[in-house]
């Protein structure tokens, strides 16, 4: 008499459990709602998400992670049902960063902090750098590099404005609104060659040494941070 209690119980969650995927498999969705961390997604991703309207969950949910998964505008992303009829996305967009302006193309193109290519535009507020070589297309990575000028030219900005920025016979060279101008290589370590022209940057700027910039003018000097004892040098 148990066991059979325990077998009816068993096929009624079984049939309880099937009957329910058969109803979800009949809801079609109608709606899928997207929302980045800003507040709505990028229209483009809107209207690829949408294409999964009118389809049942399943297969809208399926094909809706696919478009999602391989746009390159989205770094990562979560998808939940939403009752009755809709699918939500809330996910986080790659932001531009860098404006890399190639030799080859009057574009710039917009990366992110992992050197994604996102974006090509006429113009930008970001911060720009000029580049001696060919770059990846929409979608795709640069290399390690000038991946390395990117997060370097952003480190150093933070000490001053820089006016100009480019990447240039395997150096980054950075000139800043009130001087100097440095060279920096395109591998190493980032807090050591920021620490380090910090460092030089303070020494002149003590009373105490004879070279100071009452004494010498900072926008013709040059930094070379290439070399383990950097290279100063003025050019009268």
């Amino acid at each position: 008499m148990k066991r059979k209690k325990i077998a009816f119980l068993i096929s009624t969650f079984v049939v309880v459990v099937i009957s329910f995927f058969i109803g979800l498999n009949r809801i079609k969705i109608k709606k899928v709602e997207c929302f980045n961390q800003f507040n709505v997604c990028n229209p483009t991703i809107v209207v690829e998400a949408a294409r999964v309207n009118g389809k049942n969950i399943f297969l809208a949910r399926k094909e809706l992670d696919k478009i999602i998964k391989n746009n390159y505008l989205v770094k990562s992303y979560l998808i939940a049902y939403k009752l009755p009829t809709a699918l939500t996305i809330n996910l986080i967009e790659r932001s531009p960063k860098i404006a890399l302006y190639p030799s080859e193309t009057k574009k710039f193109l917009l990366a992110d902090e992992e050197g994604k290519i996102i974006n090509m535009v006429d113009n930008s507020n970001l911060q720009k750098i000029s580049v001696d070589r060919k770059l990846p297309n929409l979608g795709e990575n640069i290399d390690r590099e000038i991946l390395f000028g990117i997060l370097l030219t952003l480190d150093a900005a933070n000490i001053d404005k820089i006016v100009e920025a480019k990447i240039e016979k395997n150096s980054l060279v950075i000139s800043y609104k009130e001087g100097p101008k440095v060279t920096f290589p395109l591998d190493g370590d980032r807090k050591t060659l920021i620490g380090g022209l910090n460092l030089i940057l303070s020494q002149l700027n003590t009373s105490s040494n004879a070279t100071t910039i009452e004494n010498e003018d900072l926008g013709n000097l040059k930094i070379d941070m290439r070399y383990r004892n950097p290279v100063l040098q003025y050019i009268k």
